[in-house]
């Protein structure tokens, strides 16, 4: 095996910024951070020297090192060998601190579906997208900034017909594709085909808000037309699962779903998802114009969702569950966590990290931001935005800086809450409340703490000071 030829295996790339590094995995996101010593050495894995030669260049106690480090890299498949000289190009280049690690690509504003709580209904009512050469273009620049991941929204992404095209690219760049979202409704065996081709196991981000016999109004639908476009779904989503891609079903909480939720639980289970996320409307302009007759209130929705949860417990959570504000269950994997006034509130989920390029080219911190554009790809490259002075001042947003929550004794739970939502309530991104978080924080401490202490998912209402998510 010494004599044999090495290189870095196909799967993995080498992300360089000034004071770091790391190693990368396509397939699974796996990401390895990597000491000086560590990334001179990969470097030197460009397929045209065998381990006995590179071995050769260290003293005998480095070459001990050497070896146990290989032998890490072999657990990980992150070698190839060969008995013939394969050149490759690595990573040598650095990009500045604070990498975008990760990009929202809403590529088209095309869909269809009318959804009442659409953030995107400025972009769907246009049906604006990006053009596929200023997106062969903007994939060029992320990987000249060593992005890690891009997932892929809409709209609906698979009216679009380059999305292929556009797959095979991000991957070629050495990008992650992280996630695909859409309604479901257009899934058929040619695509469940390409993507089972793509190197990145990503999963299937499907939109779900009832069960058949139920109306979808909510989504712009019939009551008549209902059952026909769920049952649709429905089987798409069976057909994705037994094709061995993972699939999350996402479900927003409204008024024609609510009395349901127990009965989408064992919906759910069922069908053998990978995860359900519960969420609720955002306040924009188009819910708040609109949505009078879908909204409910957030006691109802707590005591619902609360129901939904315990029968979840019960079952031994059989699946991945998360419930805006109230319940992320790998959180409690690794104790409750306790965030202080330091802590940035766009660590939510490693957001701090990324940020979303809309259909009409406008670049936000956030894919909820879409009235807070801080520059637009049709005129600056994504490189200016992201190190703009504007989105590093969103992403270092602390704890401590929001003013209307200062001396709050739950901010340590919920980090201020959603940004984007305390600017759809008050018109204010940096200093207002989400009052829904405050809503759900009260009832967090009084009603989900002691339902998790009775099933052993957290102990005496032990906090760790384990830091980066919250319960957003």
């Amino acid at each position: 095996m010494n004599n044999k030829y090495v290189s870095l295996a196909r799967d993995f790339s080498i992300k360089l910024s000034s004071s770091s590094g790391i190693l990368h995995c396509i397939r699974n996101g796996s990401v390895y951070e990597l000491k000086p010593d560590q990334i001179e050495l990969l470097q030197l894995l460009d397929g045209t020297k065998t381990i006995r030669s590179i071995e050769a260049q260290y003293s005998a106690e480095s070459q001990s090192k050497i070896s146990k480090f290989f032998g890490q890299m072999r657990g990980i498949s992150a070698l190839k060998l060969t008995d013939t000289i394969s050149p490759i190009k690595l990573q040598d280049k650095r990009v500045p601190d604070r990498r975008l690690e990760s990009v929202h690509l809403e590529v088209s504003g095309k869909c269809n579906m009318k959804c009442v709580h659409c953030y995107q209904a400025k972009y769907t009512q246009s049906g604006v997208q990006i053009s596929h050469q200023k997106i062969m273009e903007l994939l060029d620049c992320l990987q000249k900034m060593q992005v890690n991941n891009v997932g892929i929204s809409g709209g609906e992404p698979l009216m679009m017909p380059e999305l292929g095209d556009i797959l095979e690219a991000i991957e070629e760049k050495g990008i992650r594709i992280s996630a695909l979202f859409s309604n479901g409704l257009l899934v058929t065996e040619a695509f469940i085909k390409m993507i089972k081709e793509k190197r990145s196991k990503f999963p299937l981000f499907i939109s779900l808000d009832s069960i058949p016999g139920m109306a979808l109004t909510f989504r712009g639908f019939s009551k008549k037309d209902s059952r026909t476009v769920l049952e649709r779904t429905i089987g798409n989503i069976k057909k994705l699962i037994a094709n061995g891609i993972d699939v999350v079903i996402n479900t927003v909480v409204n008024s024609e779903n609510i009395n349901h939720l127990e009965e989408m639980y064992d919906l759910v289970s069922k069908l053998a998802v990978n995860s359900w996320r519960l969420g609720f409307p955002k306040m924009t302009m188009e819910f708040k114009e609109r949505g009078d007759s879908f909204n409910v209130e957030w006691n109802e929705i707590a005591k619902k969702c609360f129901l939904v949860l315990q029968k979840h417990l019960q079952n031994g959570m059989p699946f991945h569950l998360q419930i805006e504000y109230l319940f992320r269950e790998e959180l409690f994997l690794q104790g409750l966590q306790k965030l202080s006034n330091k802590d940035f509130v766009c660590d939510y989920e490693g957001r701090r990290s990324e940020c979303c390029v809309k259909p009409n080219g406008d670049v936000v911190s956030c894919a909820y931001c879409s009235d807070l554009p801080i520059g637009n790809i049709h005129r600056s490259s994504l490189w200016d935005i992201w190190y703009s002075e504007a989105m590093q001042k969103i992403k270092t947003i602390r704890v401590g800086d929001v003013k209307e929550c200062i001396g709050c004794k739950l901010a340590y739970l919920c980090g201020t809450g959603c940004r984007a939502n305390a600017y759809f309530l008050h018109g204010n991104f940096n200093n207002a409340k989400d009052d829904y978080a405050c809503k759900a924080m009260k009832f967090f401490m009084e009603q989900v703490i002691p339902l998790l202490e009775k099933f052993g998912v957290i102990k005496s209402n032990r906090l760790t000071n384990i830091r980066r998510k919250n319960m957003r």
